[in-house]
Protein backbone atom coordinates (compact mmCIF):
# COMPACT_ATOMS: atom_id res chain seq x y z
CA UNK A 1 0.00 0.00 0.00
CA UNK A 2 1.15 3.22 -0.73
CA UNK A 3 -0.64 6.23 1.60
CA UNK A 4 -3.75 3.73 1.47
CA UNK A 5 -3.60 3.67 -2.37
CA UNK A 6 -3.44 0.17 -3.87
CA UNK A 7 -0.08 -1.01 -4.96
CA UNK A 8 0.46 -0.25 -9.11
CA UNK A 9 -1.57 -2.84 -10.71
CA UNK A 10 -3.06 -4.34 -7.86
CA UNK A 11 -6.99 -3.64 -8.83
CA UNK A 12 -6.02 -4.87 -12.80
CA UNK A 13 -4.80 -8.05 -11.43
CA UNK A 14 -7.86 -9.47 -10.34
CA UNK A 15 -9.90 -10.76 -13.30
CA UNK A 16 -13.28 -9.00 -13.69
CA UNK A 17 -12.67 -5.68 -11.63
CA UNK A 18 -10.54 -4.45 -14.00
CA UNK A 19 -13.28 -1.44 -15.64
CA UNK A 20 -11.66 -1.02 -19.42
CA UNK A 21 -13.47 -4.53 -19.63
CA UNK A 22 -16.91 -3.36 -19.35
CA UNK A 23 -16.42 -0.17 -21.13
CA UNK A 24 -19.95 -1.00 -22.78
CA UNK A 25 -21.66 -0.70 -19.44
CA UNK A 26 -20.70 2.42 -18.89
CA UNK A 27 -24.01 4.64 -19.10
CA UNK A 28 -22.47 8.21 -18.55
CA UNK A 29 -19.56 10.98 -19.91
CA UNK A 30 -16.33 10.29 -18.12
CA UNK A 31 -13.61 12.37 -17.01
CA UNK A 32 -10.16 11.66 -17.13
CA UNK A 33 -7.69 13.15 -14.98
CA UNK A 34 -3.83 11.91 -14.31
CA UNK A 35 -0.53 13.36 -13.39
CA UNK A 36 2.52 12.44 -16.25
CA UNK A 37 4.56 11.08 -13.48
CA UNK A 38 1.87 9.31 -11.47
CA UNK A 39 3.76 6.26 -10.17
CA UNK A 40 1.20 5.20 -8.22
CA UNK A 41 -1.19 4.74 -11.01
CA UNK A 42 0.33 4.59 -14.24
CA UNK A 43 -0.42 6.86 -16.74
CA UNK A 44 -1.11 4.39 -19.32
CA UNK A 45 -4.03 3.28 -17.75
CA UNK A 46 -5.70 6.51 -18.18
CA UNK A 47 -5.00 6.93 -22.00
CA UNK A 48 -5.88 3.11 -22.52
CA UNK A 49 -9.40 3.26 -21.02
CA UNK A 50 -9.89 6.76 -23.31
CA UNK A 51 -8.79 4.58 -26.29
CA UNK A 52 -11.64 2.32 -25.16
CA UNK A 53 -14.07 4.76 -24.59
CA UNK A 54 -13.59 6.53 -27.82
CA UNK A 55 -13.56 2.87 -29.62
CA UNK A 56 -17.30 2.09 -27.79
CA UNK A 57 -18.36 5.66 -29.03
CA UNK A 58 -18.51 7.21 -25.05
CA UNK A 59 -18.41 10.66 -24.31
CA UNK A 60 -15.00 11.51 -22.41
CA UNK A 61 -12.44 13.90 -22.01
CA UNK A 62 -8.54 13.13 -20.97
CA UNK A 63 -6.12 15.58 -18.96
CA UNK A 64 -2.62 14.13 -18.88
CA UNK A 65 -0.70 16.85 -16.67
CA UNK A 66 3.02 17.36 -17.11
CA UNK A 67 4.95 17.35 -13.94
CA UNK A 68 1.48 16.24 -11.78
CA UNK A 69 2.15 12.88 -9.92
CA UNK A 70 -0.85 11.11 -8.07
CA UNK A 71 -1.92 13.60 -6.34
CA UNK A 72 -1.20 17.20 -8.41
CA UNK A 73 0.30 19.53 -5.42
CA UNK A 74 0.38 22.62 -7.04
CA UNK A 75 -1.65 25.57 -7.60
CA UNK A 76 -1.53 25.47 -11.43
CA UNK A 77 -1.98 21.84 -11.37
CA UNK A 78 -4.76 22.00 -8.96
CA UNK A 79 -6.26 25.14 -11.22
CA UNK A 80 -6.03 23.13 -14.60
CA UNK A 81 -8.29 19.98 -12.84
CA UNK A 82 -10.88 22.26 -11.79
CA UNK A 83 -10.86 24.22 -14.97
CA UNK A 84 -11.40 20.72 -16.77
CA UNK A 85 -13.76 19.79 -14.29
CA UNK A 86 -15.63 23.11 -15.01
CA UNK A 87 -15.55 22.38 -18.73
CA UNK A 88 -16.80 19.19 -18.57
CA UNK A 89 -19.38 19.50 -16.47
CA UNK A 90 -21.34 22.63 -18.13
CA UNK A 91 -20.99 20.83 -21.83
CA UNK A 92 -22.33 17.54 -20.24
CA UNK A 93 -25.09 19.23 -17.68
CA UNK A 94 -25.59 22.14 -19.59
CA UNK A 95 -24.48 24.83 -17.44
Amino acid sequence: MNGGAPAIGAPFAVPGRRIILHVDRIRVPVLLVHGKLDRTVPPIQSTEMADALRDAGKPHDLLLIEGMDHSGRTTDQRTQVFQALETFLARHLGG
